[in-house]
C-alpha cells in the first residue's frame, strides 16, 4: 500500500508541475531561471551532474525561449569548521569544534576545560574548510610557544 501511495504522490506531483509549467508557457519572455535545490538530499549530490543538464534542456525546450541563462543558488555552508585543535596547560591538543561568529572563530572542546592554545590545520594530511571572502584557504597556525622537537 505504501508503494501505491508513493506512486500516486509522484504522479500527482508530476501533474501539478506540468500545470505550473504550462502557466509559464504563456509568458512573453523568460530572461533566465534561478534554481535553489535545498540541502536535505546532499548525500545524493553527485546525481545532479546528470539531472540538472536534463532539467535545463527540458525547461528550455518546453518554454521555447531559447538558451536563457540558468543560475544555481549555492548557499555558504554553515556548520563546524574542520581541523581545529585546542590545548590546556598540560600542552596536550584535542580535536575541537569551531564555528564562525561574525569575524571571530569560536573554538571549544569537551576535553579541554581551560584552553590556553589553539592550532589549525596542523596535520600533514589536513584538508581544512576555512576560507576568506575571496575563497582563499586560511594558512596553518599555532598560537602556543611551547618547545618542539624541531627547536634547538
Amino acid at each position: 500500500m505504501k508503494y501505491v501511495r508513493t506512486l500516486f504522490s509522484l504522479l500527482l506531483l508530476g501533474i501539478l508541475l506540468q500545470g505550473v509549467q504550462g502557466a509559464y508557457l504563456k509568458l512573453p519572455a523568460i530572461r533566465g531561471a534561478i534554481w535553489y535545490q535545498g540541502e536535505s538530499n546532499q548525500e545524493r549530490a553527485i546525481q545532479y551532474r546528470s539531472i540538472f543538464p536534463g532539467m535545463i534542456q527540458d525547461w528550455r525546450s518546453t518554454w521555447k525561449q531559447g538558451e536563457f541563462p540558468f543560475y544555481f543558488v549555492q548557499l555558504a555552508k554553515e556548520g563546524e569548521l574542520s581541523h581545529f585543535e585546542i590545548a590546556g596547560e598540560d600542552q596536550v591538543y584535542h580535536p575541537a569544534k569551531a564555528i564562525i561568529d561574525g569575524a571571530t572563530v569560536v573554538v571549544c572542546s569537551q576535553d579541554v576545560t581551560a584552553p590556553v592554545a589553539v592550532r589549525f590545520a596542523w596535520g600533514n594530511t589536513d584538508e581544512p574548510n576555512l576560507f576568506n571572502k575571496e575563497g582563499l584557504p586560511a594558512s596553518s597556525f599555532c598560537t602556543d610557544t611551547w618547545k618542539r622537537t624541531t627547536d634547538r
